[in-house]
């Protein structure tokens, strides 16, 4: 029998795998984009999937520079295929900029995205919480204000997603009109301001979570017994957000996500306070990490709240000092198995030393 003719795109794709290293596989790329082939070339031959499996392939921070060196050069000088999936690439020199400290370039790539949006909100809800976490955060709100409307108004991000962020936007208008130095806020701007981002709390809840993130006469809860049911969880949430402005100086958007982070998990598990269980921690932070998830920074932030959160309770005398040491030798287990598990990728996530005060 007669043997198939092999397309093009198989015999490229079969000598781009058969390349040893990354330099070699960078150089095919290179060679095919200095072509300036149309874009239906490009799409055939998959160049994109190349591009991010170098990127995928890279071992250690000398191949990550140079992956991150091709991207800007495609950026550059090659922004019809830059931008055949600029989503993530965009996502990955974000990231770069940010554990090379280049905080400048950081802005401009957010500025690309407000500049040549996409309907990608896993995308934009990661680039939130890392830029947040990494202390971002006037590109942060510039991008969640662009961003959830552009997302609610093209119809394709489910509602859950454009939930996530109508709380998100809550934190940074919080932020805005509350004022520090006397603890006084705009309570009308906050409403007005949550309306627009469709979101319509109970002034009372509202009232009481800007009582104890605010207010100079607050004073914090001295027994578990003080905080039941779920109103109760969330206005302890509350108090560990206060607890971080207080004694940790922690970036106040930053304490609020974890707040976030926080309440969600114990809403979501339904678990005690005072009996942690390391397995169904392991699970709530395995969700947000699988393989295919685009949201890996958030397992890292998620697993920061704990840590935070029970050192509050403890520090508070909420909890003693027999439930405070086993929680946090299982924390300690959990944070060993996540790092182990991203170990290659570690670089990303530096923001766990800052945050934990290691």
């Amino acid at each position: 029998m007669k043997q198939k003719k092999k397309s093009i795109t198989d015999e490229w794709w079969e000598e781009f795998e058969a390349l040893e290293g990354i330099e070699p596989k960078i150089q095919a790329v290179k060679e095919l984009c200095v072509l300036k082939a149309d874009k239906e070339f490009y799409n055939k031959i998959e160049i994109g999937d190349a591009i991010l499996k170098i990127g995928e392939a890279s071992k250690d921070g000398a191949d990550m520079a140079r992956y991150h060196a091709l991207l800007e050069i495609l950026k550059n000088e090659y922004p019809d295929i830059f931008d055949m999936d600029a989503k993530w690439y965009v996502r990955d020199l974000i990231y770069s900029y940010i554990y090379t400290q280049k905080r400048e370039r950081v802005k401009g790539m957010a500025e690309y995205l407000l500049q040549n949006p996409g309907e990608d909100p896993d995308i934009i809800g990661d680039l939130l919480d890392i830029l947040i976490v990494n202390g971002f955060t006037d590109e942060a709100w510039q991008l969640l204000n662009f961003y959830y409307f552009f997302l609610r108004d093209g119809g394709n991000t489910i509602d859950e997603g454009i939930f996530e962020l109508s709380v998100l936007a809550g934190f940074f208008i919080i932020y805005k009109n509350v004022n520090p130095e006397d603890g006084s806020f705009n309570l009308k701007a906050i409403k007005d301001e949550l309306a627009r981002f469709d979101c319509k709390p109970k002034e009372n809840i509202l009232l009481e979570r800007l009582r104890i993130i605010a207010s100079k006469e607050f004073h914090y809860t001295t027994s578990l017994k003080e905080r039941k049911g779920s109103d109760g969880i969330y206005f302890l949430t509350c108090e560990f957000m206060r607890h971080l402005l207080d004694t940790k100086k922690t970036d106040f958007v930053c304490a609020h996500l974890l707040q976030g982070c926080m309440f969600n998990y114990l809403s979501e598990t339904k678990q005690d306070i005072c009996n942690f269980k390391k397995e169904e921690a392991n699970e709530y932070i395995a969700s947000w990490c699988g393989f295919i998830s685009l949201r890996q920074a958030k397992a890292f932030i998620i697993l920061c709240a704990m840590f935070l959160f029970y050192d509050f309770l403890y520090e508070k005398k909420l909890i003693g000092i027999e439930v405070y040491t086993k929680t946090k030798t299982e924390l300690n287990e959990l944070k060993d198995a996540l790092f182990k598990a991203f170990e290659k990728s570690l670089r990303k996530y530096r923001f766990t030393e800052k945050l934990l005060g290691r």
